[in-house]
């Protein structure tokens, strides 16, 4: 796997998010070895301990034979750059569990155009975006790419001015960031990004306010 992508991919994860590993077929032993010393020092966990019988079999013989070359971790993120980069050429890909976003991420243009319309509708209501707008704020949600990652940008600005803010939803992690700031949330409901939205245009009118009045 291209270990600029595998690195960036990791980083949008957090501590308590499974992460599959698919290894290569011919090399992927020697990051499975990796993977399993990082596992016995307590740097990561298994997200299934049964896959302990992958690491007792494929190690000692560098074969998988017929076995499953995709198991889940917890804790990639908590790695550092060197690692993975070296991890990274063992690994073929890479996958998180199910979540909200996840349609965002197909490959097929008109799947991941309707999974953003249908997220910024639910969320964007009528009556959240009345609520924005009695705060002076007019509220926008479109599809983008984050570093090249399919994302959900939802921005509040006041009239053709840049955004005083903007929201994301990351359609790999399904995690939410706040100018740039992932937090640890998977988004599951409209109203989490409704808060997020709502707590930063809140704060935006109370500086505005403070600063006229100064």
């Amino acid at each position: 796997m291209k270990t600029e992508d595998f690195i960036l991919r990791v980083r949008r994860t957090y501590l308590l998010q499974s992460m599959t590993v698919t290894f290569e077929k011919k090399t992927g032993n020697i990051g499975l070895s990796r993977l399993y010393g990082y596992v016995t020092e307590g740097k990561i966990r298994l997200a299934n301990e049964n896959d302990m019988v992958t690491f007792s079999c494929v190690i000692p013989t560098g074969d998988w034979g017929r076995l499953n070359r995709s198991i889940g971790f917890y804790g990639l993120c908590a790695l550092d750059d060197g690692t993975l980069a070296e991890l990274a050429r063992d690994i073929e890909s890479i996958a998180v569990a199910d979540h909200g976003a996840k349609g965002i991420m197909s490959a097929r243009n008109k799947m991941r155009d309707e999974a953003a319309a249908k997220i910024i509708a639910v969320v964007l209501t009528s009556a959240f975006v009345k609520e924005i707008e009695g705060w002076g704020f007019q509220v926008a949600g479109q599809l983008l790419g984050w570093h090249g990652i399919p994302c959900i940008a939802f921005t509040f600005s006041i009239g053709s001015e840049a955004p005083l803010s903007t929201i994301l939803l990351d359609g790999w992690s399904g995690r939410m960031a706040v100018q740039g700031v992932l937090g640890n949330e998977m988004y599951v409901k409209p109203e989490q990004l409704q808060k997020l939205i709502r707590e930063a245009a809140e704060a935006k009118a109370e500086a505005l306010t403070s600063k006229v009045a100064s």
